[in-house]
């Protein structure tokens, strides 16, 4: 998955960029939770946000994705 977001975007991440991939979804994720907690239906807000949780999901299950 990194090569294929490193070709499309023609640049190579670093092995810190890529050990970072994990806890960035995670936090981009937290960040969106608790904006959504100021909304009136922090459960809907939440649940619309599927692609991030599957890509997070993803990652955990797929380490060597994210390694050279």
């Amino acid at each position: 998955m990194a090569e294929t977001a490193e070709d499309a975007a023609n640049w190579r991440l670093t092995e810190e960029e890529k050990r970072a991939l994990v806890p960035y979804t995670a936090a981009v994720l937290l960040f969106a939770a608790a904006l959504d907690g100021f909304s009136n239906d922090p459960v809907r807000q939440l649940l619309s946000r599927p692609p991030f949780l599957q890509l997070s999901e993803w990652l955990l299950a797929h380490p060597e994705a994210i390694r050279s």
